[in-house]
């Protein structure tokens, strides 16, 4: 059977154009992923904000998060 998952490695430019960044002050595990093409660049985050109400509070982590400081801190800087 063929393997079907690779791992990566923080920062690894996972396809052109798609560089893979850990953030596991969120969840064991969570990524997030940049994307460029051109002179644009998305950054997508999945389920880094829980409520509409961190977008202007970034210091208020959710209760899942795996480092609730650390998670704050990141979406601060």
């Amino acid at each position: 059977m063929a393997r079907r998952v690779r791992t990566i490695d923080d920062g690894e430019e996972i396809f052109p154009g798609v560089r893979a960044s850990f953030a596991p002050e969120h969840t064991v595990g969570h990524t997030t992923y940049t994307i460029t093409g051109g002179d644009r660049r998305l950054i997508a985050f999945g389920d880094a904000l829980h409520s509409p109400v961190q977008v202007t509070h970034p210091e208020w982590s959710c209760g899942i998060d795996h480092d609730p400081a650390e998670s704050a801190a990141a979406w601060s800087n």
